[in-house]
């Protein structure tokens, strides 16, 4: 649970960005927890979730990506 106006920071695997990780990193797709990653859908995943700005902060090695997440302002809102 987060705060109001609280933000999720996440790192986590992404879309390789070029082809030398696609190449290493292609084995990994035929696992469930790694697939959706490396077919870059973690921003979709925060929409559904109900983070509504979803920034890159930076990317290490082309691979590992670094998000921050804020959620929408019914979300942070209390009743």
């Amino acid at each position: 649970m987060l705060k109001p106006a609280g933000r999720l920071v996440i790192a986590d695997l992404d879309r390789p960005a070029n082809p030398l990780w696609w190449l290493l990193t292609w084995p990994l797709l035929a696992m469930p927890m790694t697939a959706a990653n490396l077919r870059g859908e973690i921003p979709a995943f925060l929409r559904r979730s109900g983070f509504q700005s979803i920034e890159v902060r930076g990317r290490w090695m082309n691979l590992l990506t670094f998000w921050v997440a804020r959620p929408t302002a019914d979300e942070g809102e209390q009743p």
